[in-house]
């Protein structure tokens, strides 16, 4: 939330079309404004904040152990087999916690911002620069080079980086080496290999501002944009819908199965709005929207 507070929603939708969605509980805490939240198998969580904060809390709200680093978390993973966080922040630190403690376990410093991390599997730490145009004096992040890294889980040792004209700004781990990517300039939304850094696939028709977030469900993949949008693919890259129902500036799409067995898209973003779709056709249909 804008106010560092944090929300936990609850939804859900049966098959006769009774939709649920509401708010379960609110959390207030003395850090910026909340950028990150992963919630742990146990109900407790960890975030990261505005104004450098990674923290764990518990299903009660009693922080287990907080953080301060240097610059704006922009993103956090969690391994808890492995029982670590890592975290990005705009400063360039990437930085590794103890899950249970806090304690730092490992940081490096890079010259230009971090946007996105993502542990992948027990293999690598994955984790994306921020870098800005030169053509408009640094003040935009788009039409810019940047790069996705892939260092060694256990040795922090740099396996690779890859390419992009554009900036990442979420990364999610898929099955069998696979990697979805959303974001701006050429990245749109992308599938890649992380063993090769080869590009998969690249969804981009219809894709008219920023790729906000993405989600995939079955064989279908649902976007949301700064244009307002939510854009329905098959994962052969082929569009099937694009919409502007979102209230404001989408930020965030989950698509899930309810407990009653009905496909769900939950979108999020500016203004404080979440909206509910119905997505049993494919195409979403929002039928519930509430104001945080």
């Amino acid at each position: 939330m804008e106010n560092g507070g944090l929300t936990l929603l609850h939804y859900d939708a049966a098959p006769n079309g009774l939709y649920e969605l509401h708010v379960e509980k609110k959390y207030d805490f003395n850090f910026g404004r909340m950028r990150r939240v992963h919630p742990l198998k146990n109900k407790d969580f960890v975030g990261g904040c505005t104004d450098g904060t990674l923290f764990r809390a518990n299903e009660s709200g009693e922080i287990l152990w907080s953080y301060k680093s240097k610059g704006i978390i922009r993103d956090l993973s969690v391994h808890e087999e492995y029982g670590t966080v890592f975290g990005v922040n705009e400063e360039g630190e990437a930085i590794e916690l103890d899950l249970k403690t806090g304690q730092e376990q490992w940081k490096e410093k890079f010259e230009k911002a971090l946007w996105a991390c993502s542990y992948y599997n027990d293999d690598y730490i994955l984790f994306s620069e921020r870098s800005f145009s030169p053509l408009d004096q640094g003040k935009t992040s788009s039409g810019c080079d940047a790069f996705l890294y892939v260092y060694d889980i256990k040795n922090k040792a740099k396996v690779r980086e890859i390419f992009f004209s554009g900036n990442i700004k979420r990364i999610q781990v898929q099955e069998d080496g696979k990697v979805l990517l959303n974001g701006n300039g050429d990245v749109n939304t992308s599938l890649i290999d992380i063993h090769s850094g080869r590009t998969l696939k690249v969804f981009e028709d219809w894709q008219l501002n920023t790729c906000e977030g993405a989600s995939i469900i079955d064989d279908y993949l649902y976007t949301v944009t700064y244009g307002y949008q939510i854009n329905t693919y098959k994962m052969t890259g082929e569009i099937l819908d694009s919409q502007f129902s979102p209230e404001n500036y989408p930020k965030a799409v989950l698509a899930d199965v309810s407990k009653g067995g009905v496909p769900l898209a939950v979108v999020a973003g500016r203004g404080a709005f979440v909206t509910l779709y119905d997505i049993r056709n494919v195409a979403p249909t929002p039928v519930r929207t509430i104001y945080l």
